[in-house]
This record gives structure tokens, C-alpha cells and sequence, in this order.
């Protein structure tokens, strides 16, 4: 004789085992979710997990009472199917492998399975079911969870260091939307505060600089030019003793026909040198840029070795590149650099233009032939590459045309010279040569009304002889 019906027995037992994979289920699929999860998804998940996220978190609030609920539960239910089944059977055995087996299956590993993987979209819709279990099963499950508060504290959701959350993203790579240069770039910036200068600075043996006492002829400027750098250090004497920084902006006014000192530059600009310890890490280095103040630091360290008092030596430069560089995690090439990396020193293929090449221009093996300024011979250089149809690079080399101006083609004339005829062109006499004014004014005279006009620096003629 069964307690209950046939019928009505087997109907509970089918929900018990309902019940059971609920609470199984919402045992995985809620207490796996902590709060900083569901924060994490109120703050940027997609609409649907806004929604499901903000209707879990006052729940989920309350860890330990939602556990003795959830835990609470499933122990009741599956007593009482164990029960029902022993009513059924009318074996103990039978009830035991019976519950046994439905519980396992239907109540754990099927719901445990789903859950894993929907754990949030089912807890949001089920959660009228888990607010009405907590009030039913409170005046148990309440008194424990406040005891558990009390022994165990408060929740504490993940927390990722630095360097867990490094690795987070290293393991993760492959299942997030984030493309590797994004990783990097996250990865390089978690490093920041724990690479110093030390580990990304130029030695200052790699430093170009310039002495203080030079003079900013043709030939220095043109160096400069060469290197490509923005930035120059200035010292005296020695490579260690460093005064200032020469922007090279400042040179914009200065001529190299005037050959003028760079003391004197200095003085005006006295552009000021900050100095980092080497173990001043890369974050602290980056705010100190970004106040705008500098964009370069010479590294230094107190040397205390041998006998004398200990001094301060300079180590090398950092600029702001190279605190950017470890960021991006990449070096940065721009059109003036000659190496890709200031450490390993690997140059690039194509270089930056030699105008030392124009410190000698013209003349030939006459030195008595009149002779131009470099910057004048650049000047000419560039104008004919660029304007004048013959001598453009895709019809003649750059090396060539080079070549051709330090011949004998500088000519100088003046009216009233006997010994030169002031005349370049004259009315109905053809000529084979091309010519270019450099210096001074010309007349010319044209038309059967003899119109006349002047012409300076930089007109030419006869293009077509050419």
C-alpha cells in the first residue's frame, strides 16, 4: 500500500527531478557568476546581458544567503524523491539506484551542462522562482548565512593584478575580438611601472651630439641635417658634461655664411636639460612628459665606486618615443630615422640625403673660376631637379647633375668688362647652351618694339638647346 497514488507519485517525482536540476543548475550558473561579473556586464555587455546582469546582481548581492537557499533546496527535494521512490519500489535498494540515477543525470549533469553555458539568461528567468524559495526556506537559510557572514566576511568578487590580468590576455588571446597590435598595446602599457629608463635609454655613447664651442658653418648644419634628430644635446669638453638641448627649429633663422657660434645660439635659446635616475620607472617618466615641459631626459646614476666621492654619471637619453615604443610594443620609423632600434642598432636601407656633397661646388680644376655658396649650389641643385623639364631625375641622375655643377659652368659677367662680352644672348644669333641666372639682374629685349624687362635669380633661358 503506496502513501500516495501511482499517478500522482510519479507526477511529483518528474517535478523533484524539475526541481532538483534547477537547483543544481542555479548553483552553478549564479554563485559562478560574482559581483564584479555581473558589473562588468551591466557596464559593457550587449543589451540582453544589461538587462539579464542587472536583474541577477540584487540577488547575487547576497552571496552567502543565496547559497544556503539554492543548497538548501536541492537537499530538501532530493530527499523527498528518495523517499517517494523507496514508496514506489518498496525496495530500499531499487529507490536508491533509482534516485541515484535520475538525480545524476536529470538533476546534475544535464542542468550543470546547460548552465555552464547559460547560466546567466537562466538565472534571470527563473529568478521569481529563487526570490519565492528564499522567503519559504528564510527562517532557515537566513540565521546560516549570517553566521557564514559573519566567520567567512563579506564577498569578494576576481580581482586581476597587473600581472594576472597580463596573463588573462595572453591565454585569452584567441577567443576575444581584440586584434594582436590591441594586445600588445594593452600588454606594453600593464608593464609601464615595472621597466625603468635603464631598460629602454640610448647609451650615450649612441648619442649624436654637438660640442659647445662649434661653429654653425655650411658643414655642421649640414650634419646636423643629415642625422635627422630634432633634438641635439650640447656639452663642453667632455660628452658627459651636457649644458643644453639645440632644437633644431632654433637654426631656422641662422645663415652658415655668417658662421655663427653656437654659444651664441645657446645663450639665446637656453633650452634646459632635466636629468632621471635609472631606476625611475617608465609610467613616472611618461606623466612627466605629458607634462609638456620636455620630451627628452638624460639618465644618470650616483657612481660611489673607487676611491674619490661618489658623483653623478650620465648614462644615456630617453625621449618620449622610446616610452611610447614600449607601449605599442613596436618601434616607430619616421622619414628622418637612420636605425630602426637605437639598442640593436639595425639600419635602415634607404638614407637620408648627404648635402655635404655640396661643400665644394664648381670650379672644376680652375680656382680661378668663380665660385657660389654651398647653400647656393644646393639652391640650384633643387631648382633644376624640380623645375626644369631636361634636368628632372626620370632624364638625368641626381649623381650626374651633381657631377655637372662643379664643372666649369659658373660664369660670372659684368657690364663694362672688357674682357667679357656683357651680351648672354643676342637677337638672331642661335645658340647651343642653356643659362640660369644665380646672382644679380639681367635685361632683356624683346619684339620689334624692343620691350625691355629685368630678370633675377633663378630665370633662365635657352631650355630648348637642351
Amino acid at each position: 500500500q503506496t502513501l500516495l497514488p501511482i499517478w500522482l507519485q510519479s507526477i511529483l517525482i518528474v517535478l523533484l527531478l524539475c526541481f532538483s536540476g534547477l537547483f543544481s543548475g542555479l548553483n552553478l550558473g549564479l554563485m559562478s557568476l560574482d559581483k564584479t561579473d555581473l558589473q562588468i556586464l551591466q557596464n559593457s555587455g550587449s543589451a540582453r546581458e544589461k538587462k539579464y546582469a542587472k536583474t541577477i546582481s540584487p540577488v547575487r548581492a547576497r552571496g552567502n544567503f543565496l547559497l544556503c537557499t539554492i543548497l538548501l533546496g536541492n537537499v530538501l527535494v532530493n530527499n523527498t524523491l528518495a523517499i517517494l521512490m523507496d514508496d514506489l519500489t518498496g525496495s530500499g535498494f531499487a529507490a536508491i539506484v533509482a534516485a541515484t540515477a535520475g538525480i545524476v543525470v536529470f538533476g546534475e549533469i544535464i542542468p550543470q551542462a546547460v548552465c555552464s553555458r547559460h547560466g546567466l539568461a537562466i538565472g534571470a528567468h527563473t529568478i521569481w522562482f529563487t526570490r519565492l524559495f528564499m522567503i519559504i526556506t528564510f527562517p532557515m537559510s537566513f540565521p546560516i548565512s549570517k553566521i557564514l557572514d559573519l566567520i567567512l566576511g563579506e564577498e569578494i568578487g576576481n580581482v586581476y593584478n597587473r600581472d594576472r590580468l597580463r596573463e588573462l590576455l595572453k591565454v585569452t588571446e584567441t577567443q576575444m575580438d581584440l586584434v594582436k597590435d590591441e594586445v600588445q598595446i594593452i600588454t606594453g602599457a600593464l608593464e609601464l611601472s615595472k621597466k625603468t629608463v635603464l631598460d629602454v635609454m640610448t647609451k650615450l655613447d649612441d648619442v649624436y651630439m654637438i660640442e659647445y664651442n662649434s661653429i654653425l658653418d655650411f658643414e655642421t648644419m649640414s650634419t646636423i641635417l643629415k642625422t635627422g634628430y630634432t633634438r641635439i644635446p650640447i656639452y663642453e669638453k667632455e660628452r658627459s658634461n651636457i649644458l643644453a638641448i639645440l632644437n633644431v627649429k632654433d637654426l631656422a633663422f641662422i645663415d652658415p655664411d655668417d658662421k655663427t657660434p653656437l654659444c651664441t645660439v645657446y645663450k639665446f635659446y637656453n633650452h634646459p636639460v632635466n636629468f632621471v635616475y635609472d631606476d625611475t620607472t617608465l609610467q613616472v617618466m611618461l606623466e612627466e612628459f605629458k607634462k609638456g615641459r620636455f620630451h627628452m631626459s638624460f639618465v644618470q646614476r650616483v657612481n660611489d665606486t673607487g676611491p674619490g666621492d661618489p658623483y653623478y654619471e650620465t648614462l644615456g637619453v630617453v625621449t618620449l618615443e622610446d616610452v611610447i615604443e614600449e607601449i605599442i610594443q613596436a618601434e616607430i620609423i619616421d622619414e628622418t630615422d637612420t636605425v630602426f632600434d637605437n639598442r640593436s642598432k639595425a639600419r635602415r636601407v634607404a638614407q637620408a640625403r648627404d648635402f655635404s656633397i655640396f661643400l665644394q661646388p664648381g670650379g672644376g680644376d680652375d680656382s680661378a673660376a668663380p665660385r657660389i655658396s654651398p647653400q647656393l649650389t644646393l639652391a640650384t641643385f633643387q631648382f633644376l631637379s624640380t623645375t626644369v623639364a631636361p634636368f628632372h631625375p626620370d632624364l638625368i641622375s641626381e649623381a650626374v647633375l651633381h657631377k655637372l655643377l662643379k664643372q666649369n659652368v659658373i660664369v660670372e659677367v659684368r657690364i663694362g668688362d672688357k674682357d667679357n662680352d656683357p651680351y648672354i644672348f643676342t637677337r638672331g644669333k642661335p645658340v647651343d647652351f642653356f643659362a640660369m641666372v644665380l646672382e644679380g639682374r639681367v635685361e632683356v629685349s624683346i619684339g620689334k618694339d624692343n620691350l625691355i624687362f629685368e630678370g633675377g635669380p633663378f630665370m633662365f633661358f635657352g631650355e630648348q638647346a637642351l
